[in-house]
């Protein structure tokens, strides 16, 4: 009788603890709260290496904002062609570690990041994957690994040359005939064009959602008052990798303004009371923004600008003039372009100013 008493007291014991925790199913593991992996991860391929692409996540897994973001780890797998096994798992290995440096306890909207790897050999298959982690050092996810064969890229395109007609903007180049190696260049695969607003500033993306398959292309530009830079790069197609050249010469396409407006004329020097009347015939132009004034004396040879600011009206007063002085004076015509474009002198007119 006694040990049944004791078996059935530490039966209800247990029961009651197990009810006052809560507990129905056993006990349990915290799920963990990982940053999420790395949004709009792309790789492209180009003389220069293979150049990574990549926005910072703004969550974590929990759906809670991602406030301590520490950075990225790059890994790597490779293998040489004549290995290559598709179905076979890649043996990563960390290349790079990408430490965030963007402001602390803040989502790390619009961020961007690049990486560009240059320790390759031709030959080999190279699989890529980032992993996320936080401030701590915890691993995130990792996102989906991307494949790249590399091998020879070919010439960049000679003899690129640009001409412009009104808005529309050609385009054309001479097509490589060997690889870099000097290797004949198999049958080139395509190419793409590149445009930038600055010289000397290597665009990532293409103007062409396609590869172009001829060697002349037209393209007009979105804004006027600008100077457009475009490049080409040839593109080899290595298994399923498109692998570019390295960018052809810069050529230059203006779309600035650079033709002066209409001449004022019909200009008129009328002594008042507070000094020179000057009056004239404006030219109508739709892209006028005002007019400039010049005044030289009868004994100097240059003229010189003497309104601060432009004249609006076809007609100014100058009223730092002295008694008994002759003055010569001339205006001009500036446009609202960007290179604020200025036409030559109207016909001068002289003044004797003494007033009564």
């Amino acid at each position: 009788m006694r040990t049944e008493y004791k078996t059935l007291l530490i039966f209800y014991v247990a029961s009651v603890f197990a009810v006052s925790c809560g507990v129905k199913d056993g006990p349990y593991l915290p799920k963990r709260i990982l940053s999420k992996p790395a949004k709009n991860f792309q790789v492209s391929v180009r003389s220069e290496g293979v150049l990574l692409r990549w926005k910072a996540p703004l969550e974590n897994t929990d759906g809670t904002p991602l406030l301590n973001l520490g950075g990225f780890r790059i890994f790597r797998a490779e293998t040489a062609f004549e290995k290559i096994c598709l179905s076979c798992p890649r043996d990563f290995s960390q290349i790079f570690d990408y430490h965030y440096m963007g402001t602390k306890n803040k989502i790390p909207e619009g961020a961007r990041f690049f990486y560009l790897d240059t320790a390759l050999e031709f030959k080999n298959l190279y699989t890529y994957k980032l992993q996320t982690y936080d401030e701590n050092g915890d691993a995130g996810l990792s996102t989906g690994s991307v494949d790249v064969y590399w091998d020879e890229p070919p010439l960049k395109p000679d003899k690129v040359l640009a001409q412009k007609s009104g808005r529309l903007t050609t385009v054309s180049w001479d097509a490589p005939l060997t690889n870099e190696d000097g290797t004949p260049a198999e049958k080139i695969y395509g190419y793409n064009l590149y445009r930038s607003e600055k010289t000397g500033e290597d665009s990532l993306f293409p103007l062409n959602n396609e590869v172009l398959k001829e060697t002349a292309v037209e393209d007009i530009p979105p804004e006027d008052e600008k100077v457009y830079y475009y490049s080409v790069r040839a593109v080899r197609k290595v298994k399923d990798t498109l692998v570019e050249s390295a960018s052809s010469r810069e050529v230059a396409v203006s779309y600035m303004d650079t033709s002066p407006p209409g001449i004022p004329t019909g200009l008129a020097a009328i002594p008042v009371e507070n000094g020179v009347l000057l009056k004239w015939i404006p030219k109508a132009e739709k892209d006028f923004s005002g007019f400039n004034i010049y005044r030289k004396t009868a004994k100097e040879k240059n003229f010189v600008k003497i309104n601060t600011s432009l004249v609006k009206a076809a007609s100014w007063v100058d009223v730092d003039v002295n008694v008994k002085h002759r003055y010569v004076y001339a205006v001009t015509s500036v446009d609202s372009s960007a290179a604020a474009n200025e036409s030559d002198f109207s016909e001068p007119v002289k003044v004797y100013y003494i007033f009564k």
